[in-house]
């Protein structure tokens, strides 16, 4: 599931790295948790939820297993 999930969120680096800022997939748990570091100005940035979201539909679609996006 890990190598699906990184190769899913992958597609969203361009957009993280145009607004000044990274993600780094820290674990992903056997309950199909993904933790995900944000860094740099995303961090900070007010769509940070919205983002979320994004990445948390990507993955739904794709990975049965997946249940949700936890930002660490």
């Amino acid at each position: 599931m890990e190598e699906q999930v990184n190769e899913i969120l992958n597609h969203f680096k361009p957009f993280f790295h145009a607004h000044g800022g990274d993600f780094e997939v820290t674990e992903v748990t056997d309950d199909g948790t993904v933790k995900v570091h944000f860094i740099g100005e995303r961090v900070l940035c007010v769509l940070q939820e919205k983002t979320t979201a994004g990445m948390e539909q990507a993955l739904r679609n794709a990975v049965p297993e997946f249940t949700r996006v936890e930002a660490v």
